[in-house]
C-alpha cells in the first residue's frame, strides 16, 4: 500500500499537522511546526528502508542480490524522499 502524508500548505505558528492524502484524515499533529514534514515523510522513508533492509537480508543469506537497474530505482527513491523531507524541514 503507498500511503501519501503531507503537511498542509498554510503553516500556523502553533502545531504542525500531518493529513493522509487519500482520507483527508489527521495522521498526526507535532508540537513543533517544523517537525512535521519529517513525519509526514514516515512512509516514504520506511519503504526505502525496507528496501535497503531485503538487500541487506539477501547479501548475507548469499541469495542472489537484485538486479542493478532494480537497485538504481531503489536508490533514486530512496534520495529522493530523503530529499524532500530536507526540503520540507528547511521551510
Amino acid at each position: 500500500m503507498n500511503r501519501v502524508w503531507y503537511t498542509p500548505s498554510k503553516k500556523t505558528n502553533l502545531q504542525g499537522l500531518v493529513i493522509d492524502e487519500t482520507t483527508g484524515k489527521n495522521i498526526a499533529v507535532t508540537y513543533e511546526v517544523e517537525d512535521a514534514p519529517l513525519a509526514a515523510a514516515a512512509p516514504k522513508l520506511l519503504e526505502a528502508l525496507k528496501g535497503a533492509l531485503a538487500d541487506l537480508v539477501a547479501l548475507q543469506s548469499g541469495m542472489p542480490r537484485i538486479s542493478r537497474e532494480e537497485e538504481t530505482k531503489r536508490n533514486s527513491e530512496y534520495h529522493t524522499a530523503i530529499e524532500k523531507a530536507e526540503e520540507e524541514l528547511s521551510c
